[in-house]
């Protein structure tokens, strides 16, 4: 049985299924590999406010390149390594 159609993320706006969320992940990740030629190895930063779409990019990034440090908007520079 699959649970592409139960809720992974809430939010006071609305909600994203699982399947809604690997679509988005997936939808990123093509960009980055196909559109813009990054490749294992390569560097991605997340900047982002706390929305559903950094958690889609996030896995859309462990998809094809293994690790991802998200930077939320009120990192600062002295805490970005």
């Amino acid at each position: 049985e699959g649970r592409g159609d139960r809720i992974a993320l809430a939010w006071a706006g609305g909600h994203m299924s699982y399947a809604d969320l690997a679509r988005a992940a997936n939808r990123i990740a093509r960009v980055l590999t196909e559109d813009l030629g990054l490749i294992s190895g390569n560097r991605v930063l997340i900047r982002s406010f706390n929305h559903p779409m950094m958690v889609a990019a996030w896995f859309g990034i462990l998809v094809y390149f293994e690790l991802t440090k998200p930077l939320f908007h009120s990192a600062s520079r002295n805490n970005v390594s």
